[in-house]
């Protein structure tokens, strides 16, 4: 009996290098999909298939494989696990956003616009991030189909997703301001297909494209609102194309100043650009630190810049940055290379003098129409800081973008050149105002650093005392035990305190300062009724974890006869020695030298104390 015929390979979806793992590794994006092929071949809406986990990935291999038209099961079946199990639609689009879309093979990706349109047609969830996914890839071949697919759609979207409408109107603008609608050749697309050969490319329906972008603006106006004043900065560079002559005669007079008011949202920003430009950009302005960044730099300027329309891209990496990216402090403090820097060295990557010009205008739009109080400090921030950074070596970028800028002011719109002129004095205002806190803030931080620096070389002096005095052992057996009451009623917050010194005569403790440690209580050391402090001497330190040193708190010590005042005051605490040589001890401890206080402050006699 001869051998059964070998079984032909599943079908590839990525195009295949020497540097790819092979599908059967795990590390392959292709392995959860050949994986769930081979426990489920052929989905089918069965309850078994249906209730199966890998039926998601297994759908999504079947849809991407399959010949077109898709057969009837494969849609029943999603369908009807869609209607079944509510999450069922969202798994299905987040397994083919898992797929690297630039290595999908050309059968494969025209399927997944197949897949995207029919849950666009079912309003099923999950496709709108499927098809923001999309729009950040186009050009590419055959993607006539999302342009269709989003005029199909078009009054759905605009009255369930006004957001992914704008999202496509925004971002078939930028590709129009760029003018590179053909899509990047590739070696692994199919010349001999009848049906790679028969799809269209947004080059083909230009035409099309801009009837679209018109028509939603003129019939929506939500689009306006949500695309913010970054639309109005890409109608001005589509400005001399026929089409649109007629929308800035008819809407953008009344619209204009509106719209520019409004500020762009980050994820409008970052539509502008691919999601791989995007991951690394915050690679870099997260992780890399000052010094290491040229490595870097120069391996994004290769993958995204040295290519055909790379440098027009540039404008829109700037919005990005600007707009769509403000770190935190934690990361501004990190010592990552910061937002200005990567933006300077964009600008040197430009060789042509429209993209200069528009990219100097992309870094500085926000500041003709910035307001106090509404406008984001973060979106104005780096201009400044790249200016004010390059006046001590590069002045040539100081005094270009400032010339630039001073022209914005007098050329960009003339009929409001006056509101553009109090724009850019208030954002000035602003950021020197923030400059100066933030140099208070660091003055200040300095400050503290220095007083904790000397408070530490202090405890080191303490510690060397400390040990000198236990070789000695001439304080060996002191201690103070104070105790206090808190006298209300009086505007002066007082409390009594008791000092009781042990086998040492005063004499020997007036000529040396002591330190004074205690235990500090949650509501404050002069918060509660009945508080004990420890006066400690070289022999008998307590934990430094238990104690603080009343050095660095801000009181006043006034003595009296038995008594000891602590008030607040903006002097530092005194010195020990100074109420230590005023206190009144108890008597079998009295010196005959020690002369006794009023609380008046005059001497009185030792009868008259007793």
């Amino acid at each position: 009996m001869p051998p059964p015929p070998p079984s032909s390979p599943p079908p590839r979806l990525l195009a295949g290098g020497d540097h790819l793992p092979p599908p059967t590794s795990a590390s392959s994006p292709e392995h959860p999909f050949l994986s769930a092929h081979l426990l489920l071949p052929s989905p089918s809406p069965s309850p078994a298939d249906l209730s199966s986990p890998h039926l998601p990935h297994a759908l999504a291999f079947a849809f991407l494989t399959q010949s077109s038209p898709l057969p009837r099961h494969l849609l029943v079946a999603l369908h009807a696990a869609g209607a079944r199990f509510p999450a069922f639609y969202q798994a299905f689009a987040s397994a083919l956003l898992s797929l690297p879309f630039p290595l999908l093979l050309p059968h494969p990706r025209a399927r997944l616009l197949l897949a995207a349109s029919e849950l666009a047609r079912a309003a099923a969830p999950g496709f709108g991030a499927l098809l923001a996914s999309l729009l950040r890839r186009v050009p590419f071949p055959g993607d006539a189909r999302l342009l269709e697919l989003f005029t199909e759609h078009a009054s759905f979207l605009a009255n369930e997703e006004p957001q992914l409408l704008a999202s496509a109107v925004f971002a078939f603008l930028r590709l129009l301001a760029r003018n590179r609608l053909a899509p990047a050749p590739s070696s692994a697309e199919c010349k001999d297909c009848e049906e790679c050969r028969s799809a269209k490319s947004l080059e083909e329906c230009r035409g099309r494209l801009v009837s679209f972008c018109v028509s939603m603006l003129r019939g929506h106006f939500q689009v306006w609102a949500l695309i913010g004043r970054d639309l109005v900065r890409s109608l001005h560079e589509l400005a001399l194309v026929p089409e649109f002559q007629p929308l800035w005669r008819d809407l953008m007079p009344d619209r204009v100043g509106d719209v520019c008011r409004m500020s762009t949202p980050g994820w409008c920003s970052a539509l502008a650009i691919t999601a791989e430009m995007e991951t690394q950009l915050l690679f870099m302005m997260t992780n890399v630190k000052w010094g290491d960044q040229k490595r870097y730099q120069l391996w994004f300027a290769r993958k995204h810049l040295m290519v055909p329309g790379g440098e027009e891209r540039i404008p829109d990496i700037v919005r990005f940055i600007c707009c769509g990216y403000h770190p935190t402090n934690e990361v501004m403090h990190s010592g990552v290379i910061a937002r200005w820097a990567v933006i300077g060295w964009l600008l040197t990557w430009c060789r042509k003098g429209y993209v200069v010009a528009n990219a100097k205008l992309a870094l500085f739009y926000d500041w003709l129409f910035f307001e106090e109080g509404r406008g984001s400090v973060m979106n104005i921030e780096p201009a400044m800081l790249l200016m004010v950074n390059s006046v001590s070596q590069y002045t040539d970028i100081t005094n270009t973008l400032l010339e630039f800028l001073f022209l914005l002011i007098d050329n960009y719109d003339v009929r409001r050149k006056d509101a553009i002129a109090c724009c850019v004095r208030s954002a000035f205002g602003v950021l020197v105002k923030k400059q100066e806190r933030a140099q208070h803030q660091f003055s200040r931080a300095r400050h503290l650093k220095r007083n904790h620096n000397a408070l530490t070389n202090e405890r080191k002096d303490v510690k060397k005392s400390l040990g000198a005095g236990r070789k000695g052992g001439m304080w060996s057996n002191v201690r103070a035990l104070l105790m206090s009451k808190r006298k209300r009623g009086k505007k002066e917050k007082a409390f009594s305190m008791e000092i009781i010194i042990n086998q040492v005569s005063p004499e020997k403790v007036f000529k040396n300062d002591m330190l004074l440690y205690g235990w500090n209580p949650p509501d404050g050391i002069f918060g509660r009724e009945l508080f004990k402090l420890v006066a400690d001497v070289p022999a008998a330190a307590t934990p430094k974890k238990q104690q603080h040193c009343l050095r660095k708190r801000t009181r006043r010590m006034c003595v009296t006869e038995g008594t000891l005042h602590a008030t607040s005051h903006s002097r530092s605490l005194l010195s020990p020695r100074y109420w230590l040589e005023n206190l009144v001890l108890h008597q079998p401890y009295m010196s005959a030298a020690a002369p006794l206080l009023s609380p008046e402050g005059k001497t009185v006699s030792r009868e008259g104390s007793a």
